[in-house]
This record gives structure tokens, sequence and C-alpha cells, in this order.
């Protein structure tokens, strides 16, 4: 599959994205200090066993994967156990339905302070950067049309299929409403409203200069596009079986 991909959001504007990483703590009293805690680093490591379980952010699974095999690798008596979902949905399975895990990888860092702390982490790191591209292959609709400045016209063709992923399970999803809005402006044109708005129930207003963008609990489509899934590595299959012509994805994703 020849693989391809638009850096829109690079065009747009510098989104950068940070990735951050937190390790799963048991819930504790709130203190008055915010000083991150150091984790009690073991020496002896020859008898370590047992289960290492993870929370992922589907964008990070494959990076995962491969640092799984090093780590298992080094401690033969350790499983390192994956479950990627979108960076909400990892959260909200510590936070509502009380499940454990011992580190939690996600693709938006301030989930972590706002939703996580100080009742389930104690402490983060963010580790890498992103940027969001719009992804698509050979079997794409106008694929040797398509270029940095009509990708929104070739979106907006009737018969194109685009996608994102679900904003309330995964960032990649508000980070393309993001870029859709920031493209409204950039163009003057009513990118978003017709792209998305008038296509869903997601509502957009501006309020003291600012786009703000709202995503009901309970997202509704109207019509074929876009297509949307609950993470946005779940696109990629529709788009090498040719269901889908272009999806809204992760740079590290796409190459």
């Amino acid at each position: 599959m020849l693989w391809k991909f638009i850096a829109v959001a690079a065009i747009i504007v510098a989104i950068i994205i940070g990735v951050g990483v937190i390790f799963y703590m048991k819930p504790y009293i709130s203190s008055t200090t915010n000083t991150p805690l150091v984790p009690t680093i073991r020496t002896n490591v020859s008898n370590i066993s047992g289960y290492v379980i993870v929370f992922c952010a589907g964008s990070l699974y494959i990076p995962l994967q491969e640092l799984k095999e090093v780590f298992e690798e080094k401690f033969p008596g350790v499983e390192v156990v994956i479950e990627p979902s979108g960076s909400v949905m990892a959260v909200r399975k510590v936070v509502e339905l009380n499940r454990r895990c011992d580190v939690i990888a996600l693709a938006d860092y301030r989930l972590i302070p706002k939703y996580m702390m100080p009742n389930y982490a104690k402490w983060y790191v963010a580790f890498a950067t992103n940027e969001i591209v719009l992804c698509y292959t050979n079997k794409s609709k106008y694929a040797d049309k398509i270029n940095a400045d009509n990708w929104y016209e070739i979106l907006l063709r009737p018969d194109v299929r685009y996608g994102f992923s679900n904003p309330n399970d995964d960032p990649c999803g508000y980070r393309a409403l993001t870029v859709l809005g920031l493209a409204s402006l950039l163009y003057g044109e009513n990118i978003l409203d017709k792209l998305v708005l008038s296509r869903t129930n997601i509502k957009a207003k501006e309020v003291d200069g600012e786009l703000h963008i709202y995503v009901p609990s309970e997202l509704e489509v109207y019509s074929e596009n876009p297509v949307i899934r609950s993470k946005s590595v779940d696109l990629i299959a529709l788009l090498e079986a040719g269901a889908l012509d272009y999806a809204f994805e992760y740079r590290s994703v796409a190459v």
C-alpha cells in the first residue's frame, strides 16, 4: 500500500502536539505540596516477575509494542500487556471505571493534570511531539490532484469520503476539528461548517474572538460524511480497503 499525506496542520499553523506518559498511582488524599514525586527505582531486578498493564493511545501502540519486546527480553519474568484506545477513553478507564494500570501513555498530556491529578497520578513527563496530517492512499479519489492548497476543496466533492476519530474519545478527533476551524479562518471559507457542522450535531460559535467547538456526548452524523471511529488508527483499515478516501491522522501513524 502506497501511503501519502499532506501536512495540513503544519500548513495552517504550527500545531505541535505534546505526548505524555504517566504512571498510574493508587488514589490518595491531596496534600498541600505540588512537588512531583520521584518513583523508587529498584536496584535488584533479577527476580522481578508479573504483569505490567499499559493503557495507551492507539497512535502509540506500535512504538510501545517495540518497547515491550525490549523490556520483556531484559526482564523475562515480566509480561507487558498493552491495551490501546483513544486517549480520553484511556483516562476514563481509570477515573470512571476504576480499572488499574501501571502505565498510561496518552496523545494529549494535558489530560493528565486536568483529569488524573492528584487523585490518580502524582507525576508525568512529556516525551514526544507530533503533527496532524491528512492521510490518503493511491486508491483515494483525486489522489493525483490533491495538494496543500486545494485539500479542503477535494474533501467537499460529493463522491469523496473522509473521516476523523471521535473527539469524545480521542485527541486526534478534536485536533482535526481544530485544524478545520483554523482552515476556515485562513482560507476565508466556511470549511468547518461545510465538512462537519452541517453534517453532525457538533456545534461551534465565536466567543470574544475565539472559536468554541462543542461536541455532544452522544455524537450524531446525518450523512455519509464524516466517517467517525473511536480512535484515529481505526480509520487506517478503511483507507487500506478503499472504503475511505481521506482521514485526519497523526504524522507518526502516516509515515
